[in-house]
């Protein structure tokens, strides 16, 4: 089982619910008010820079269990995505105004309906259609960071090399920045990279130790106890699924099973709240018990960290002069980023529940009037206090807590294949 599938296995968190003011937590979409961050800060300090992590919104299951009990469907999609080959480079309107409209036939495709597996929906643009505008509200309209009218030197992004992650960015910018906002037609560029070398989640093709390191945690008694105690809930759903072998992976069930939910579908009969909620323990269980080692957190997370941390110090220099900062990614970013930052747990928090559709972290630059300089973090339009500092955390101090996770020799280290 990658790592990828492990982090995935805690998505389970649906069965469990966590209030805060006026939001429940569902994993079905993330806490977006955004709003209510604005009042925190204390007077005298200024906003210069922000980078902000999102988690992709409500897309299609990207799981198949081969029972018709488990995806009843049909997933009809109404979203779908233009585009046009070019060979331009610049942010200048394209000179073939021809776009091209691609869809899925109906019925030809793995899931019953017109949809592709791990599609985004109706459902998750509207959701960064509300949070994109909820960031124009924040930092356009009440912190002045960027201008109201879309400066393209303002803003950089980068996307994972996905679909429905791209959709999301696009639909996010096109909210900080609707038509309205721009004075002309614009190509707004988002970078991308080969899933195989991208470093925005735990990857295990670039950094091939993880595996090893996650495969000796299989192999400890404190796993294998574990497995046994999930065995007959997965037993369970695998009979209620008619199914001829048991389930070895949770991910796949309770990923289907929240996305029907989501969707209003319902859950399978004989699946019911309580088996979501004891394999929500179970799946809590994986995502500490795999990354509870500095190492494993740092191979996975440490290289973005690096990056992040490298955006703020050439922003500084007068190297990049973006102020609003743009990654696009999966639930597999923001979760190793919290972990990174020991802003996970405990149990009775919302941290502690895996990072919903939508759902979207900020790291914040300020200045005080001597020009010192502080970061602050608000998770899911929360305010969040590192471990080892304050709110408003000094720039120097936030950077020592940081690099703790960045790994020396990272390409070396990765090659290294002994647990």
């Amino acid at each position: 089982m990658g790592v990828l599938s492990i982090l995935a296995c805690t998505l389970v968190s649906l069965g469990l619910a966590y209030a805060s003011d006026a939001y429940t937590y569902t994993y079905c979409q993330s806490n977006m008010n955004v709003n209510q961050t604005a009042a925190s800060p204390p007077t005298g300090f200024t906003l210069q820079q922000v980078q902000v992590m999102i988690r992709h919104g409500d897309r299609t299951p990207i799981s198949i269990i081969p029972s018709p009990l488990a995806n009843p469907g049909p997933w009809n999609c109404g979203l779908n995505d233009l585009s046009t080959p070019s060979t331009q480079t610049t942010t200048d309107p394209v000179n073939d105004p021809l776009l091209y409209r691609r869809l899925y036939l109906p019925n030809r495709e793995v899931l019953p309906g017109s949809c592709m597996i791990g599609q985004l929906t109706s459902i998750g643009y509207q959701q960064h259609t509300t949070l994109g505008t909820a960031y124009r509200n924040l930092y356009v309209s009440h912190y002045n960071l960027i201008p109201d009218t879309l400066n393209m030197s303002n803003i950089w992004v980068r996307s994972v090399d996905e679909p429905r992650i791209q959709q999301s960015a696009q639909t996010f910018l096109s909210n900080l920045y609707p038509a309205t906002s721009r004075k002309q037609d614009i190509v707004m560029p988002i970078y991308t990279m080969d899933e195989d070398m991208d470093n925005m989640s735990p990857n295990t093709v670039l950094c091939p130790r993880i595996s090893a390191l996650t495969n000796a945690r299989f192999n400890t008694t404190g796993w294998k106890v574990h497995e046994q105690d999930m065995q007959p809930v997965l037993a369970k759903i695998s009979q209620a699924l008619n199914l001829n072998s048991t389930i070895t992976n949770p991910y796949y069930p309770f990923d289907i099973f929240n996305s029907r939910v989501c969707h209003g579908m319902g859950l399978p009969a004989g699946i019911d709240m309580q088996t979501l909620s004891m394999m929500s323990d179970f799946a809590t269980f994986e995502m500490w018990y795999l990354y509870n080692t500095t190492e494993l957190i740092s191979l996975s997370i440490g290289d973005f960290m690096r990056e992040l941390l490298a955006r703020i110090e050439t922003f500084n220099s007068g190297a990049t002069p973006e102020k609003f900062v743009l990654y696009a990614g999966h639930d597999t970013t923001i979760a190793p980023l919290m972990m990174a930052l020991g802003l996970v747990g405990p149990e009775d928090s919302a941290n502690w529940l895996w990072p919903p559709y939508a759902s979207h972290m900020a790291l914040e630059l300020w200045s005080d009037a001597s020009n010192n300089q502080y970061v602050r973090i608000h998770y899911n339009s929360v305010v969040q206090v590192v471990p080892g500092c304050q709110e408003m955390c000094p720039l120097a101090q936030f950077v020592a807590i940081a690099s703790n996770v960045i790994p020396n020799n990272f390409a070396q280290v990765c090659q290294n294949m002994k647990p």
